[in-house]
């Protein structure tokens, strides 16, 4: 197997393994300054841990098919179009969290049920998503090295 190829698949793996935690982490934080807020510290360790695991099924169904079908082809055109820098993957990580939620929200909503509402916690998830995609695709940058890749392989025609 290419040394490319490997490196840009242990990338995903890393870009997901990223997303899910630290959707987690900032689920958990959000989760916390709500218990505070409420003042109810009353058995905090088994609502967050619950609300943990949930995170972590939540962020992983949302994660695994945003990186099989959004950012494996993005990172491919993006090699093709020799675009490797830092901040142009920050950019795309953003734009691929918020995608990403936005699907997710609708593929909720597909159904006929109670009307959407904009709340806190929508906001949350938006702002959220966007975080964990930058962060996950800074990850697949620093596993996988595009800029560096690019100099090894040579240019297709």
């Amino acid at each position: 197997m290419n040394s490319g190829i490997l490196r840009v698949l242990v990338g995903l793996v890393g870009a997901f393994v990223t997303a899910v935690c630290t959707e987690t982490l900032l689920t958990c934080g959000y989760a916390g300054i709500w218990l505070l807020a409420s003042q109810s510290v009353q058995n905090t360790g088994d609502g967050l841990s619950f609300i943990a695991i949930t995170a972590m099924y939540a962020s992983g169904s949302i994660a695994l098919p945003t990186i099989i079908l959004i950012a494996l082809p993005y990172a491919v055109v993006s090699n093709y179009w020799r675009k490797s820098s830092r901040r142009y993957y920050l950019w795309s990580g953003l734009v691929i969290g918020l995608l990403a939620i936005v699907a997710a929200g609708i593929w909720h909503y597909r159904y006929p049920g109670p009307p959407i509402r904009a709340d806190f916690d929508m906001a949350f998830f938006a702002i959220s998503s966007m975080v964990t995609g930058v962060i996950a695709a800074l990850a697949f940058w620093l596993i996988a090295r595009p800029d560096r890749l690019q100099h090894q392989l040579p240019a297709s025609n």
